[in-house]
């Protein structure tokens, strides 16, 4: 079934883009009668066709079942080379993510500016988006500007972790970090570059609260620590 994030209107007729519009009618060739799942401010529904020329959709009733992870989980990862900052967002978002910091830490290869968006960064929205409509999210995982590592470190979240190499093999894993969670506590991972954080950024994240965790026994690549991160916590919060 497609699925799309639109705007319902008060009498229950569903708002599309122009261009979902034109997938659902010149693309799929939707015919009157046919179902599509429709989210809008976190919440699913069921909708039908109703009129394909010009094209309209009215929503039939709430879909009950919750397709979210019980918290706000921010993964906060600096940017990496190539396409793998398309990976940890495309993956991340299928993991549950709620939002994305792409950070500018001390060791990031790749320049930008934290005061400039580029089409790298919309087209890790658009990422976030299909790949939300794909694993039938009920949101759009937001994907914050570039964000330097100073401004991430004063984010506003209850529990902050920073996954620290240093901390590999000891018991200050992730799921011990989250023991006792409570399902209002939103969460913000940060994950560093390729050569990983220095010491001073480790330091100075403590200073504002986070606390460094192990993602296990191995060394892992960037990318692959984002995920990883994500999984465990999507795991931990779907007990």
């Amino acid at each position: 079934m497609q699925r799309f994030f639109a705007k319902i209107n008060d009498d229950g007729s569903v708002f599309l883009t122009n261009e979902d519009e034109r997938h659902l009618v010149s693309s799929v060739r939707i015919k009157v009668g046919e179902n599509v799942e429709i989210a809008d401010d976190g919440k699913s529904y069921l909708a039908e066709v109703v009129s394909t020329s010009p094209l309209k959709i009215k929503v039939v009733k709430p879909v009950e079942f919750e397709r979210e992870i019980d918290s706000k989980v921010s993964l906060a990862f600096s940017l990496l080379k190539g396409d793998h900052n398309e990976l940890v967002v495309m993956k991340g978002t299928e993991l549950g993510a709620y939002s994305f910091y792409p950070v500018i830490s001390e060791r990031t290869i790749v320049k930008v500016d934290a005061k400039t968006e580029d089409n790298r960064l919309k087209r890790l929205r658009s990422i976030a988006k299909s790949s939300a409509q794909q694993s039938r999210r009920s949101l759009i995982p937001e994907v914050h500007g570039y964000t330097s590592y100073k401004s991430v470190l004063e984010t506003s979240h209850k529990i902050k972790l920073i996954a620290y190499e240093g901390e590999s093999g000891s018991s200050n894993t992730l799921k011990k970090a989250l023991e006792g969670h409570k399902k209002d506590e939103d969460i913000i991972v940060l994950i560093g570059p390729e050569g990983g954080f220095s010491n001073k950024e480790v330091e100075e994240a403590m200073k504002h609260g986070f606390k460094p965790v192990s993602l296990g026994r191995s060394i892992l690549r960037a990318e692959t620590a984002s995920l990883a991160s994500m999984a465990v916590i999507a795991d931990i919060l779907s007990e």
